[in-house]
């Protein structure tokens, strides 16, 4: 028989709930996009300044530490969507996951392709204005890359799904990324190296380790398992130490070659890696929100589930903040980086606000 509960009650359970929930996946995703803003940020820079300058490695500085938003991101995925006691038939998978992405993408594509109809027009073949839009809508913003890798990872879910039932396959399949993906990617930097890994480890055309589905497990793996404190600080200090390396070598190899390159910002070398695990491991450990107020839970909570909408929309105020008196590195990189950082999160986090109000939009566009 059903029973009737009154909103005092529901109003309890709903202040319990909030006051056991861990926090510290939405602490992640805010940071995670925080980073991506500082990234998009300090990557403005690269086309801006000379390899050679003060500004330049200021920016490079920024965006090295920034590199790991992406990767924690996927991580932060795999942990939920491989969780064995909730269940994701295909149906579930495609009507409640890739079917968001789907609507997202083609709303924020549309979006962003529209607001530069002038750079649309120069490229417009022969006035064929909606050939030209459409190009611009499937290739999308720089930025919505990740909706298609995204949503590859979730079509897949199924199958690393199996995988993660078992300890020793999923250990076995990191094993292989960590070879096959982030070795035979560093080893790529180094045209010696890259002749003889063509030769030898790329022919056997290891793909199904390829792309973002290690860290898909990774998080999957880590979230499941208690790491002792020796191993958390080891952890800890191959990430700064990762950290230090991507700085140092990505400005050593610009200055060198004088270019403003990204050697060392590829999401799957091994430097990367370590930074994104320790970051991961250091917030599951220390930000289970013990003592948090239920008020902090809940604003947590609500920025962490509007860090998605925030990613969507963040580029839009990036690329306008000039519109309103704050142009891109209206001083030194050193402070405006921050501060645009800080004014775009805000700006970002107020218009996701607005738009989850709209019915329609946070449902299928948020």
């Amino acid at each position: 028989m059903a029973t009737t509960i009154s909103p005092e009650n529901r109003q309890q359970m709903q202040t319990t709930c909030q006051a056991n929930r861990v926090v510290w996946p939405d602490i992640i995703r805010i940071v995670a996009v925080f980073a991506m803003i500082m990234l998009h940020s300090s990557g403005a820079g690269f086309s801006r300044f000379g390899a050679r300058t003060v500004h330049w490695q200021v920016c490079n500085f920024y965006d090295s530490l920034s590199r790991f938003c992406v990767p924690i991101f996927v991580m932060v995925s795999g942990m939920f969507l491989l969780r064995q006691e909730h269940e994701y038939d295909l149906k579930k998978l495609y009507f409640s996951k890739i079917l968001r992405i789907a609507t997202a993408y083609l709303f924020w594509a549309t979006f962003y392709s529209v607001i530069s109809l002038d750079r649309t027009l120069e490229q417009c073949p022969n006035g064929h204005f909606f050939y030209a839009l459409a190009k611009e809508i499937v290739k999308g913003h720089y930025h919505l890359w990740f909706l298609w890798m995204i949503s590859g990872l979730y079509i897949v879910t199924p199958f690393l799904r199996l995988i993660a039932k078992d300890e020793k396959l999923t250990i076995y399949f990191l094993v292989l990324g960590l070879v096959f993906v982030y070795g035979a990617n560093m080893f790529n930097l180094f045209p010696p190296m890259h002749t003889l890994l063509a030769q030898t480890i790329n022919r056997l055309n290891v793909t199904l380790v390829a792309g973002y589905t290690c860290y898909f497990l990774w998080g999957y793996w880590l979230s499941r398992h208690s790491l002792t404190l020796i191993t958390r600080r080891i952890i800890y200090i191959l990430g700064v130490g990762a950290a230090i390396g991507t700085v140092v070598l990505n400005g050593l190899a610009g200055y060198h070659f004088n270019f403003a390159g990204m050697w060392m910002y590829n999401n799957l070398l091994p430097n990367i890696m370590l930074m994104t695990t320790a970051i991961f491991v250091f917030c599951q450990y220390h930000f289970q929100g013990e003592g948090l107020s239920v008020q902090w839970k809940r604003i947590i909570s609500l920025v962490g589930r509007y860090s998605f909408g925030i990613y969507l929309v963040h580029v839009f105020f990036l690329e306008n903040l000039y519109r309103i008196g704050l142009p891109p590195f209206f001083c030194h990189p050193v402070i405006s980086i921050p501060i645009t950082t800080v004014a775009v999160f805000c700006l970002s986090l107020v218009a996701v606000f607005a738009l989850d109000r709209i019915p329609i939009l946070n449902k299928y566009v948020m």
